[in-house]
């Protein structure tokens, strides 16, 4: 009896157009903004923001996938992961923090889905120029993943040299880089893992 592994490949990574540039004038603190893209700043930016500020953005897409990019940065900086001037980027539906900044070291966050939500503090010291940053929609999730022909042999079936192995990959969660499950390259394109590792 032979035996086969089924085998679902799936691609999940997007290619997302670069946001617009900011064209808002300074901003307010906070609100619920939406739209297929647009921009916003830190209170009084480009001056430097107030001190005290507590601000949170909803940022709603219609539909697709949000990816939010900072165009410009410059918030306290902190020895010790951002405790005095800080944005947090937290993903819309899942609440998971995606990102924590201050200083000038800014990323670029794609959520899972079609919103975030945007945190930005700061404390009474010191001040900076602040962030203006832009939102757009990153491309649309597959509804339904690609089921290829089965497979007699793991991986597409090369038989191995001797002292040799496949190619490994640790999968981590993005905020804590922490290991969650492992797999192996098949393509240039493709890794495969176990169903439980890429559900949800």
């Amino acid at each position: 009896m032979s035996s086969y592994l089924e085998i679902w490949y799936f691609d999940l990574k997007m290619q997302c157009d670069t946001p617009p540039s900011v064209t808002t004038p300074a901003g307010g603190c906070g609100g619920s903004l939406s739209g297929a893209t647009g921009a916003f700043t830190s209170p009084e930016y480009p001056n430097n923001y107030p001190a005290n500020s507590d601000c949170t953005w909803t940022l709603t897409i219609p539909e697709g996938v949000i990816v939010l990019q900072f165009t410009d940065f410059s918030l306290e900086d902190s020895a010790s992961e951002c405790s005095y001037d800080y944005v947090k980027v937290y993903d819309g539906v899942s609440n998971v923090l995606l990102a924590t900044m201050c200083g000038t070291a800014a990323s670029t966050v794609q959520g899972s889905s079609n919103s975030l939500r945007v945190v930005f503090k700061s404390d009474s010291s010191v001040q900076q120029k602040g962030f203006s940053a832009a939102w757009s929609d990153c491309g649309t999730l597959p509804s339904e993943f690609s089921h290829f022909r089965r497979h007699p042999m793991i991986v597409g079936g090369a038989e191995a040299a001797r002292h040799s192995w496949p190619w490994q990959v640790s999968l981590r969660t993005v905020e804590t880089s922490y290991h969650f499950c492992g797999g192996s390259i098949v393509g240039d394109r493709w890794i495969l893992t176990a169903a439980h590792c890429a559900d949800g």
